[in-house]
């Protein structure tokens, strides 16, 4: 599975204004590394990768990924009473790489789904959609140890 959105990047490479050669200087990459992407050649873009570029890109590595594909890895079908709601997903995703970055880990798509759906069946279940950084920071400790 390719975490990253290809629509995303190329949305966001536009925005900047900045050459692909120019994004992967400043994010360390190879050699058209972006244009790889951005072409098909390459599919599995690590997250330490996403990272990278959207930090060249200066943006969040939420608006660069494929929310979609972990929406539909969520497996929120057997919690009925919880509802999609994308605004709060990306507060919850970006909360979570905060964490992830802070306790310097690099994680698996299958990792950040996980504390995802923990962290947001959480927030539904306790009826407030808020997350305090403890509570992140304890799901990102447990998940990995």
């Amino acid at each position: 599975m390719n975490l990253l959105r290809v629509e995303n990047l190329k949305k966001k490479l536009s925005e900047s204004r900045l050459s692909m050669a120019a994004i992967e200087r400043k994010a360390g990459l190879k050699r058209n590394y972006i244009q790889n992407i951005v072409y098909g050649r390459t599919k599995n873009v690590p997250l330490e990768h996403i990272n990278a570029i959207s930090t060249a890109l200066e943006c969040s590595p939420a608006e660069i990924i494929d929310v979609d594909l972990i929406k539909e890895n969520l497996d929120l079908d057997q919690y009925h009473h919880i509802e999609w709601d994308r605004f709060f997903f990306l507060i919850v995703l970006n909360k979570i790489e905060n964490e992830l970055i802070k306790q310097e880990i690099i994680p698996t798509l299958d990792d950040i789904i996980g504390m995802v759906r923990s962290c947001y069946v959480y927030a539904f279940e306790n009826k407030k959609k808020e997350l305090d950084d403890d509570f992140i920071s304890w799901v990102v400790k447990n998940h990995f140890s």
